[in-house]
């Protein structure tokens, strides 16, 4: 397995891509990088006010998905793990909604969500306190397939069509 350390290098006030893309990211807000993470070091976030911007890019709208992370919550809080959202437009998100991750993906650009789908609908997973999460989402044009700590999270769910191409704030 990758672990995000070898593609993402955080540093004071920015977050550096070091995958083939060059989505690097600017640190808002009150996060604190370079803490312990799953494997190597991390960002933590207030659960408020913090958050890291990355420039609009065609890598960022993908005709297929799939969006990962290693998340230790603290506490429920409605607040996006990963976003992309442009012009009050979003394409996908995945959050934390009253102690649950959740996935919504959107298609037309409406304002509304076309899917949306609580990973803890299927698991038992409750996601507060101090236990680190993998989770991941993937999407083929057609089938959305949740994972939590690697495990296929219920039955692939059918999605199709194109995500929402929103664009930079």
């Amino acid at each position: 397995k990758q672990h995000a350390d070898k593609h993402v290098f955080c540093g004071i006030d920015a977050v550096d891509d070091k995958s083939v893309y060059p989505n690097d990211g600017t640190i808002n807000g009150n996060v604190v990088c370079n803490v312990a993470g799953i494997s190597g070091k991390g960002c933590s976030f207030d659960g408020s006010s913090g958050y890291i911007r990355m420039e609009d890019s065609n890598s960022l709208s993908p005709s297929t998905i799939t969006i990962e992370a290693w998340v230790k919550p603290t506490a429920g809080i409605d607040e996006p793990i990963i976003a992309k959202e442009g012009n009050n437009k979003w394409s996908y998100i995945l959050h934390i909604l009253g102690e649950k991750p959740h996935v919504y993906l959107d298609r037309d650009c409406s304002g509304g969500w076309d899917f949306s789908s609580s990973l803890n609908d299927k698991t038992s997973l409750d996601v507060t306190g101090n236990t680190w999460y993998h989770l991941v989402v993937t999407w083929d044009g057609n089938t959305v397939k949740t994972f939590v700590n690697g495990e296929l999270d219920g039955s692939p769910e059918s999605f199709s069509g194109s995500l929402c191409d929103s664009s930079a704030w």
